[in-house]
């Protein structure tokens, strides 16, 4: 039997929707196994590493810079257009130093946005889904 089939989702249109930052929206599931989720980013998040999954940024607007540990890159600076995957498990913090910078995400259903670091302000376990 096949999966119900949902209308198309405007990323603008979520985006102009709201205006708090670090708190994502859901927008699309693949399979019901990975998650396609927008926000807006500004200032620094917290360290943090997924250990089961891997992490993808694709920068809508603005610039954002992903700092690492533990691997052969120190950061990385993303522009709009850049797309950039964060290994599972390796350490990262997603800073923005000027405005505010939108970004699509992609990960494992079921995600915390902090990762293992489960004492921070940013935690947001639930997504509000915008499909």
């Amino acid at each position: 039997m096949p999966s119900t089939t949902r209308p198309p989702v405007s990323v603008p249109g979520v985006l102009a929707s709201f205006t708090e930052t670090w708190s994502q929206r859901l927008v699309a599931s693949i399979n019901n196994e990975y998650e396609m989720k927008v926000a807006k980013l500004q200032g620094a998040f917290v360290f943090h590493a997924h250990h089961d999954t891997d992490e993808v940024f694709y920068i809508l607007a603005g610039t954002l810079t992903i700092e690492l540990q533990g691997v052969d890159l120190d950061k990385v600076v993303l522009n709009k257009g850049d797309v950039f995957v964060v290994p599972r498990g390796v350490q990262h913090r997603p800073v923005v130093e000027d405005g505010i910078a939108e970004v699509l995400i992609i990960e494992k259903a079921g995600v915390i946005n902090t990762g293992d670091a489960v004492d921070s302000e940013h935690l947001r376990n639930g997504i509000v889904d915008a499909r």
